[in-house]
């Protein structure tokens, strides 16, 4: 399962470093690492992503590849709020 992980993490940070010119990628890269880490952590507020974030919405959901990287590290969007919520702890 982790090698699944690993291999399409590594083909969706692929699709953003080729589909974006490469200051987008490397911010959307850099912010996906940041919400990876702090999705670690035992505080609910970072396993959501508010649909109503303007840097979550510019920099990673409008980046081609960012809502493929987010679904495969584990955040959904929730219907009711279009937040994207981690899924599982």
């Amino acid at each position: 399962l982790m090698a699944d992980f690993e291999v399409l993490s590594t083909l969706v940070t692929s699709l953003i470093l080729a589909n974006n010119p490469e200051p987008v990628a490397a911010e959307t890269l850099r912010l996906l690492k940041k919400v990876c880490e702090n999705a670690k952590l035992d505080d609910d507020k970072f396993r959501r992503l508010p649909a109503s974030n303007r840097t979550v919405k510019e920099k990673i959901r409008d980046v081609e590849g960012g809502q493929e990287f987010l679904d495969a590290v584990g955040f959904a969007p929730e219907p009711a709020t279009g937040d994207w919520v981690m899924r599982t702890r």
